[in-house]
């Protein structure tokens, strides 16, 4: 009997429920691929957007697709009169400054942090979802577990201690009045952002296919300092929007953090598929004692100015355990990307396509 109670209890604490909520950030990279998912699972969904320059609010929402959605018009940082007249039981804050190397560092932690917590303090929901990202983690090797937040870490950049002080900002304020907290943080999402610029990868990538029809450059070597055998922390768009529904509302994702990335790719397979699709075939990864590739071509140097950010990453072995993800993503009925083989072939192709 005792067995039979366990087993109830947890297929019971894996169920979703039905909320009434309010979306952030649906014109941005992130926020645009959770929209549609969201909706198919039956929330009554509502997406708050802010006007830009001259691009009205709903323009904005109807731009990707969001247009039929009910609209909140509002800003974080003091123009939320809007968010009074509603009520939702869930938030999903997906309109956050990801900028890992942000013009003003002071301002981004601002708006990340103050922001959250005008949207906690003003909503008061049942549960409060940050998309956050997995290098909160910081400058270190070895393995990031997803319980973890501030072990002392070292940071490559502003942008990923300014995310780490949203989610701990987050957690305690959700903790004083009674809120669920729920970090999703993900790895490099492929895509376009909210001003329509391609993720580094894809830029990359139409950079190197514009290259291999030049046949000054059938023969060129083109080094990519990195870590042959490190793991890429990816997070497909075509995945992710799902993987992060799935989790928004379930019942056993109440006050925990989660990892949301695929089976990842080694640099050296991931890099060498992309060699192969723009065909451009001297593309590889060196592992430099020092760092950095030492003499650059003129090739290299314009490729590594279109990877621009991830140069960073590349050069670390830090790794992300995912147990919990995977293991809940599995009891809820989504699978999780394996990217190798063709799997990768067609990520690649998809980042082409972009």
């Amino acid at each position: 009997m005792g067995n039979f109670v366990r087993e109830r209890a947890r297929r019971v604490g894996y169920r979703a429920f039905v909320a009434k909520l309010l979306l952030t950030g649906v014109t941005g990279r992130v926020g645009r691929l959770l929209f549609g998912p969201l909706g198919a699972l039956g929330h009554e969904l509502s997406v708050m957007v802010r006007p830009r320059g001259a691009f009205a609010a709903d323009a904005r929402a109807t731009a990707v697709g969001a247009g039929e959605l009910p609209l909140v018009e509002a800003e974080l940082g003091g123009r939320t009169g809007a968010l009074m007249s509603g009520s939702w039981e869930v938030v999903v804050h997906a309109a956050l400054d990801g900028a890992f190397f942000p013009q003003d560092a002071r301002g981004q932690r601002r708006r990340n942090v103050h922001g959250a917590l005008e949207l906690i303090s003003a909503l008061r929901p049942r549960r409060f979802v940050l998309l956050s990202t997995v290098h909160v983690a910081g400058a270190r090797g070895g393995r990031a577990y997803e319980g973890e937040y501030d072990v002392g870490q070292s940071f490559h950049n502003a942008g990923e201690e300014g995310m780490l002080e949203a989610e701990l900002a987050v957690r305690a304020a959700c903790a004083r009045i009674g809120t669920e907290a729920l970090v999703l943080r993900l790895g490099h999402v492929d895509g376009l952002d909210s001003q329509g610029h391609p993720d580094c990868f894809t830029t990359l990538g139409g950079f190197l296919a514009t290259e291999a029809w030049n046949p000054r450059n059938w023969r060129s070597q083109l080094r990519v300092p990195g870590i042959r055998g490190a793991r890429l922390a990816l997070s497909p768009s075509a995945w992710v929007g799902g993987a992060a529904a799935a989790l928004v509302t379930s019942s056993a994702a109440a006050d925990r953090s989660f990892h949301l990335l695929a089976h990842p790719p080694t640099q050296e397979a991931f890099f060498a598929a992309l060699a192969d699709r723009t065909g451009f075939p001297g593309l590889r990864v060196q592992t430099p004692r020092l760092g950095a590739v030492r003499n650059p071509t003129r090739l290299e140097a314009r490729a590594h100015a279109a990877l621009g950010h991830p140069f960073v990453y590349l050069a670390s072995d830090l790794s992300f355990d995912c147990t919990n993800a995977h293991g809940l993503l599995a009891d809820l009925g989504v699978s999780i990307p394996d990217l190798s083989g063709a799997a990768l072939r067609a990520y690649v192709d998809r980042l082409l396509d972009t």
